[in-house]
């Protein structure tokens, strides 16, 4: 599985194709609100964060996602890798591009 942490939010995948959202400013009774996204087809097997509201998964389907945690939804997908996604790593937070802008 990945874990991947921003503020008050941890964000987890296990072994299936949903991404668990664990908001820990909820937390009532000693459990936090959990909210899932859901997409891909296949066990995700990476995540990261990009700026303060997007997040972007890796998955064994050879697609890469990017998730609007605000409207926790797909916003995009990329598709085209010719195999499992394992790793993904999102640069830019400065604000500063490279030459293609690219996640």
């Amino acid at each position: 599985g990945a874990v991947c942490m921003r503020g008050d939010l941890v964000l987890c995948a296990a072994n299936d194709s949903r991404i668990k959202v664990f908001d820990l400013q909820s937390v009532t009774y000693g459990l936090c609100k959990e909210c899932r996204l859901e997409g891909h087809q296949a066990t995700v097997t990476c995540l990261a964060m990009h700026g303060d509201g997007i997040l972007v998964s890796g998955s064994l389907d050879a697609t890469i996602r990017l998730w609007d945690l605000k409207a926790m939804e797909c916003i995009d997908t990329l598709e085209g890798h010719g195999g499992a996604v394992t790793c993904v790593q999102s640069g830019c937070e400065d604000g500063e591009g490279g030459e293609e802008d690219m996640i």
